[in-house]
């Protein structure tokens, strides 16, 4: 076989590219403790807000431990989805997809 056919049958593409990037949290969605969601600020203060994909179960419980001291703003809703405002301070690491819907998947809290 030539090296050409072996080239070309290994050839991979890549459809989406994933940056990791840092976000401030607003809130979350679901029970306080164990938050289905949380709603992202992107860039600067007054910037617009996006919910995160949900999250796993391991950083949930984290994410609820570090909200659950949080005094909370108010009631809102974002993309339809209705959401706790708190005041935190919690930031946190996100995979910021591309493509049609860029998905927000929240990946460790710092």
């Amino acid at each position: 076989m030539s090296s050409r056919g072996r080239r070309s049958r290994i050839r991979k593409t890549c459809l989406s590219v994933e940056w990791r990037v840092s976000f401030g949290s607003l809130g979350s969605t679901g029970p306080r403790l164990r938050p289905h969601h949380l709603v992202l600020a992107v860039g600067d203060e007054g910037g617009p807000a996006r919910v995160s994909a949900r999250l796993e179960p391991v950083l949930a419980a984290r994410v609820g431990e570090a909200l659950s001291g949080a005094v909370v703003v108010r009631e809102r809703r974002v993309e339809g989805e209705p959401y706790t405002r708190v005041e935190s301070d919690l930031v946190v690491e996100v995979l910021d997809g591309s493509g049609r819907h860029g998905t927000l998947t929240v990946t460790r809290m710092r």
